[in-house]
Protein backbone atom coordinates (compact mmCIF):
# COMPACT_ATOMS: atom_id res chain seq x y z
CA UNK A 1 0.00 0.00 0.00
CA UNK A 2 3.02 2.29 0.24
CA UNK A 3 2.39 5.43 -1.75
CA UNK A 4 -1.38 4.95 -1.98
CA UNK A 5 -3.48 7.63 -0.31
CA UNK A 6 -4.10 6.52 3.26
CA UNK A 7 -1.33 3.90 3.30
CA UNK A 8 -0.19 2.30 6.55
CA UNK A 9 3.22 3.96 6.78
CA UNK A 10 3.86 5.87 10.03
CA UNK A 11 3.96 9.32 8.34
CA UNK A 12 0.64 8.75 6.56
CA UNK A 13 -1.01 7.48 9.74
CA UNK A 14 0.36 10.42 11.76
CA UNK A 15 -0.92 12.99 9.25
CA UNK A 16 -4.36 11.33 9.16
CA UNK A 17 -4.64 11.30 12.98
CA UNK A 18 -3.37 14.90 13.30
CA UNK A 19 -5.84 16.12 10.65
CA UNK A 20 -8.80 14.37 12.31
CA UNK A 21 -7.84 15.70 15.75
CA UNK A 22 -7.40 19.25 14.44
CA UNK A 23 -10.78 19.38 12.67
CA UNK A 24 -12.93 17.44 15.15
CA UNK A 25 -15.60 19.35 17.04
CA UNK A 26 -14.40 20.67 20.42
CA UNK A 27 -15.55 18.42 23.27
CA UNK A 28 -16.55 19.27 26.81
CA UNK A 29 -16.28 16.06 28.82
CA UNK A 30 -13.28 13.82 29.34
CA UNK A 31 -15.46 10.82 28.48
CA UNK A 32 -16.32 12.34 25.09
CA UNK A 33 -12.64 13.12 24.49
CA UNK A 34 -11.66 9.52 25.28
CA UNK A 35 -14.32 8.23 22.90
CA UNK A 36 -13.12 10.58 20.16
CA UNK A 37 -9.51 9.54 20.75
CA UNK A 38 -10.40 5.88 20.24
CA UNK A 39 -12.32 6.72 17.05
CA UNK A 40 -9.38 8.69 15.68
CA UNK A 41 -6.97 5.90 16.58
CA UNK A 42 -9.30 3.39 14.86
CA UNK A 43 -8.61 5.23 11.60
CA UNK A 44 -4.90 4.47 11.85
CA UNK A 45 -5.12 0.85 13.03
CA UNK A 46 -3.24 -1.65 10.92
CA UNK A 47 -5.30 -4.84 10.44
CA UNK A 48 -3.25 -8.05 10.63
CA UNK A 49 -1.92 -9.13 7.25
CA UNK A 50 -2.36 -5.79 5.48
CA UNK A 51 1.12 -4.42 6.18
CA UNK A 52 4.05 -6.72 5.54
CA UNK A 53 7.61 -6.55 4.34
CA UNK A 54 10.52 -8.88 3.74
CA UNK A 55 13.47 -8.75 6.12
CA UNK A 56 17.14 -9.20 5.20
CA UNK A 57 16.80 -12.98 5.56
CA UNK A 58 13.95 -13.08 3.05
CA UNK A 59 11.35 -13.79 5.72
CA UNK A 60 7.95 -12.03 5.72
CA UNK A 61 7.44 -9.62 8.61
CA UNK A 62 3.88 -8.70 9.50
CA UNK A 63 2.93 -5.47 11.21
CA UNK A 64 -0.40 -4.80 12.91
CA UNK A 65 -1.82 -2.72 15.71
CA UNK A 66 -1.60 -4.91 18.80
CA UNK A 67 -3.15 -2.43 21.23
CA UNK A 68 -4.33 1.17 21.47
CA UNK A 69 -3.95 3.30 24.61
CA UNK A 70 -5.75 6.50 25.59
CA UNK A 71 -4.60 8.39 28.69
CA UNK A 72 -6.70 10.92 30.59
CA UNK A 73 -4.09 13.00 32.37
CA UNK A 74 -6.64 14.93 34.44
CA UNK A 75 -8.73 11.99 35.70
CA UNK A 76 -5.58 9.80 35.79
CA UNK A 77 -7.21 7.03 33.80
CA UNK A 78 -5.48 4.65 31.42
CA UNK A 79 -7.73 2.99 28.82
CA UNK A 80 -6.62 0.25 26.45
CA UNK A 81 -8.16 -1.76 23.61
CA UNK A 82 -6.51 -4.92 22.29
CA UNK A 83 -6.45 -6.29 18.75
CA UNK A 84 -8.28 -9.51 19.64
CA UNK A 85 -10.90 -7.77 21.77
CA UNK A 86 -12.45 -4.41 20.82
CA UNK A 87 -13.81 -3.79 24.34
CA UNK A 88 -12.12 -0.90 26.13
CA UNK A 89 -10.55 -1.66 29.52
CA UNK A 90 -9.74 1.18 31.91
CA UNK A 91 -7.62 1.50 35.01
CA UNK A 92 -8.00 4.40 37.45
CA UNK A 93 -4.54 5.38 38.56
CA UNK A 94 -6.09 7.36 41.43
CA UNK A 95 -7.53 4.27 43.09
CA UNK A 96 -5.05 1.60 42.04
CA UNK A 97 -3.01 0.35 44.99
CA UNK A 98 0.47 0.32 43.50
CA UNK A 99 1.99 -1.36 46.56
CA UNK A 100 -0.22 -4.41 46.08
CA UNK A 101 0.12 -4.40 42.30
CA UNK A 102 3.91 -4.51 42.05
CA UNK A 103 4.84 -7.29 39.63
CA UNK A 104 1.28 -8.68 39.62
CA UNK A 105 -0.25 -9.29 36.18
CA UNK A 106 -3.74 -8.06 35.45
CA UNK A 107 -5.53 -10.61 33.27
CA UNK A 108 -7.49 -9.16 30.37
CA UNK A 109 -10.17 -11.40 28.89
CA UNK A 110 -9.69 -12.23 25.23
CA UNK A 111 -13.42 -12.66 24.87
CA UNK A 112 -16.12 -11.69 24.40
CA UNK A 113 -15.35 -9.86 21.21
CA UNK A 114 -19.05 -9.11 21.06
CA UNK A 115 -21.91 -9.27 23.50
CA UNK A 116 -25.06 -11.12 22.42
CA UNK A 117 -27.93 -8.84 23.36
CA UNK A 118 -30.56 -11.34 22.23
CA UNK A 119 -29.56 -13.83 24.95
CA UNK A 120 -31.16 -11.57 27.57
CA UNK A 121 -34.43 -11.31 25.61
CA UNK A 122 -35.27 -14.99 26.03
CA UNK A 123 -35.22 -14.84 29.84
Amino acid sequence: MRGLPGDSTPPARFVRAAYLKQYSQPLITASDATTLAFHILNTVDIPAGTSRSTNKLGKDELDYTQWVVVKDLVALTLSVRFYANPCVYSVSLKTLDFSGAAGKPFPVPSSPTSIDLTAKLGS
